[in-house]
């Protein structure tokens, strides 16, 4: 998969005075396409980088604030360690980061490049001769899938249910997704085109892989599962009938499918499941916007922690002269 951006660079800063006065980082972008630039202050790299922080730790550290006097041999050295931070999150080798909405909105990327695991892949007609390049991509966006597990650990660890359990259903969500491309990646094989055109050796070397595939899925539903009855059982679908995900146990008829044929009960099943992806849609929106509402009220805490502290800075130098001040008038006194 083609990365949206090649290179970032940092070459300029600019003094602004609205809201209030503020150094601006002038952040240069190039994508394979078009380059284009963004306008940044510290505050918002400090921002994402504590957004980043609830991912997954970033491979290095963002400049420390510093409420020492602005010179430009200051300036300069924020603007060469903002740089080499960016740079290294761009280059590094887990693109977790990279496909994160935080990242995606700080560098001004357009919807149309935003990359989301779970809408990652779509498989309509499978080309025999492309066949592979969409078994690369299932595979790739399995890994990504096991980002969400490592997050779920991670907040479990540090007390975050909320977050935990938003990062288990957006893996949930990719599972089913994952369990959808390989019913079509296997009814491809099926095709006469690809049984033309392939041997009967090849198309079982790739029946295995997905077999692999359906493995890894398999044990990362059971990672993330709370108890047994959760795991989903996986079947080889056949051209007939689409690929479906079921608990263990026989299926009970109810009296919304006691009288619909096959093409009714499928018909069904693809209602109650967009029903359930809009509901988790939904749980996740209010979780991340708990977590936003956190994020503001930490900035506003920091925000206010920095004026008690020039507050605090100022009130020492006042006492400072105030008692030299007292020496002075002591010694004219005497003398």
């Amino acid at each position: 998969m083609q990365e949206p951006i090649s290179s970032i660079e940092i070459q300029e800063t600019r003094e602004l005075l609205k809201p209030k006065k503020h150094t601006a980082y002038i952040i240069s972008i190039r994508g394979p396409v078009k380059s284009w630039t963004v306008t940044k202050r510290y505050s918002e790299f400090d921002e994402l980088h504590k957004k980043l922080l609830d991912i997954q730790t970033p491979p290095c550290e963002l400049p420390k604030k510093t409420l020492m006097n602005f010179t430009n041999e200051v300036i300069k050295e924020r603007q060469e360690g903002l740089a080499v931070y960016l740079q290294t999150l761009l280059y590094s080798k887990d693109p977790v980061w990279r496909r994160s909405k935080p990242w995606q909105d700080f560098m001004g990327l357009p919807e149309t490049t935003i990359v989301d695991p779970i809408n990652l892949l779509t498989v309509n007609q499978i080309d025999p001769a492309k066949w592979l390049q969409e078994y690369e991509s299932l595979v790739s966006f399995i890994s990504e899938i096991k980002t969400f597990l490592l997050n779920k650990e991670r907040f479990v660890k540090g007390g975050d249910t909320s977050a935990a359990q938003a990062s288990k259903i957006q893996a949930m969500k990719g599972l089913r997704q994952v369990d959808e491309i390989v019913g079509k990646l296997e009814a491809s094989l099926k095709e006469p085109a690809t049984k033309n055109s392939l041997s009967a050796g090849e198309i079982n070397r790739r029946f295995d892989l997905l077999n692999n595939v359906k493995a890894t899925a398999k044990q990362i539903q059971s990672d993330f599962s709370s108890a047994p009855s959760t795991t989903v059982e996986y079947s080889q679908p056949s051209i007939q009938s689409p690929r479906t995900t079921r608990k263990f146990g026989v299926a009970q008829e109810t009296e919304r499918t006691r009288n619909l044929n096959n093409q009714e009960l499928l018909q069904l099943q693809t209602q109650e499941m967009k029903m359930q992806d809009n509901q988790l849609d939904s749980l996740v929106q209010i979780i991340r916007r708990q977590k936003e509402i956190g994020q503001t009220i930490s900035n506003e805490l920091d925000a206010q922690n920095a004026i008690l502290e020039q507050v605090d800075d100022g009130v020492s130098r006042v006492e400072t002269t105030l008692k030299t001040a007292d020496k002075k008038l002591n010694r004219i006194l005497r003398g």
